[in-house]
């Protein structure tokens, strides 16, 4: 779901849809830090590669991408629950990419999109897949 949400916003221009960030919130929350970090760095870089788009913004995106995996840890860590742990480490992760991005790409418009526009498609669409598969693997982990 990962590499077609990645490949889609290839395609479609100023239009960013990307569900690895999300699992990686996922993986971190349920397994860890290092866990959320390798899933969301290597995911996300390879599938970069996959669709042929390597660039200074993709690899910091892929790091950003890990970063999200490691904001997972953190709120499970601290004892919050699922949602507002997606969230919160949303709300982080694009303000921070908004920073990262301004000094990487002068284009206003596109930083945006690359900064929110992932995060407002993953906590209307993806957290809300997220949080049923997290209710039904709560019990084995």
């Amino acid at each position: 779901m990962g590499l077609l949400s990645l490949r889609f916003s290839k395609v479609v221009p100023h239009i960013s849809i990307e569900t690895i960030s999300a699992s990686a919130v996922f993986f971190g929350y349920i397994w860890g830090w290092k866990l959320g970090f390798a899933f969301g760095f290597i995911t996300g870089l390879a599938g970069y590669i996959y669709i042929g788009l390597v660039k200074l913004t993709t690899i910091t995106k892929s790091l950003l991408m890990g970063f999200s995996g490691i904001l997972g840890a953190i709120f499970a860590m601290i004892g919050f629950k699922f949602v507002p742990a997606f969230m919160i480490s949303f709300l982080i992760s694009s303000n921070l990419s908004y920073f990262i991005f301004s000094f990487i790409s002068s284009d206003k418009l596109e930083n945006l999109v690359h900064a929110y526009g992932d995060s407002i498609f993953s906590v209307i669409i993806t957290m809300q897949l997220l949080n049923i598969i997290y209710i039904l693997v709560q019990p084995l982990v």
